[in-house]
C-alpha cells in the first residue's frame, strides 16, 4: 500500500484537493478532523488532558473548547506538550484505518508533516501551495476573521519555500494553474 501525504499551510486548498482525490475513489484521511473526534474518544488523550488541566477540560465529556483553546494558544510549551499525546494517537488511529482499506493507495491530509517531522510514514508527499493574498481571502471569506488574525496564523506555519523544497509532488492552487490536471499528472505518476 502506498501511503502519500497532503501538506500545506493554511488556505492553501488542501481539502479541495481531497475531495477531488476522493472523487477519484481514493481514501482519504483527514488528520485534523479525527485527531478533534480522538480528543473525544481516545482514553489515552482523556486521561492526559485531566491529569494536566482539570476535570473540567471536559463537559458532559466533551472537550471544553473555550479552556483548551486557551491553554494551547497562548503557550508554545502547552501545545508541544499536548501535540506530543495527540499525534502518536492520530499516527495509531491513521495506520488502523489504513488496514481497512482495500485499495492500493490512500492519502492523509495533514499540515503538521514537516512541522511535525513525521514525512518519513510517507513514500510520498504533495504539498499545495497558493499566493500568500489568495490564501489570506479564502481563510478571511471561510471563518469570518481579520487579515491580520489570519496573516498570524500564516506566520506560525511553516513556510511555502520549505514545503515547496521538502516535497515530493506539488499542486499550484491557483486561478492560471487548473488543479484538476496537475492531481491527475501526479497520481498517473504514481501508479
Amino acid at each position: 500500500m502506498i501511503k502519500i501525504g497532503i501538506t500545506g499551510g493554511i488556505g492553501s486548498g488542501k481539502s479541495i484537493i481531497c475531495k477531488l482525490i476522493e472523487i477519484l475513489g481514493y481514501p482519504v484521511y483527514y488528520s485534523d478532523k479525527r485527531a478533534k473526534e480522538l480528543i473525544n474518544k481516545s482514553p489515552t488523550i482523556i486521561t492526559f488532558l485531566k491529569n494536566n488541566y482539570g476535570e473540567d477540560i471536559y463537559i458532559n465529556e466533551k472537550i471544553n473548547k473555550n479552556k483548551f483553546a486557551s491553554i494551547i494558544f497562548n503557550s508554545k510549551k502547552e501545545l508541544q506538550k499536548v501535540n506530543s499525546v495527540i499525534h502518536p494517537q492520530v499516527a495509531l488511529d491513521f495506520n488502523n484505518w489504513t488496514k481497512t482499506k482495500k485499495k492500493s493507495i490512500v492519502f492523509q491530509e495533514s499540515a503538521l508533516i514537516f512541522d511535525s517531522k513525521i514525512e518519513n510514514r510517507f513514500d510520498y508527499i504533495i504539498g499545495v501551495i497558493a499566493p500568500l493574498e489568495t490564501r489570506i481571502n479564502r481563510v478571511i471569506k471561510r471563518e469570518h476573521c481579520t487579515k491580520e488574525n489570519v496573516e498570524e496564523r500564516i506566520n506560525n506555519q511553516l513556510s511555502q519555500d520549505i514545503i515547496l523544497k521538502k516535497s515530493d509532488y506539488i499542486i499550484q492552487n491557483e486561478d492560471n494553474h487548473p488543479i484538476l490536471p496537475q492531481l491527475l499528472n501526479i497520481l498517473k505518476i504514481l501508479q
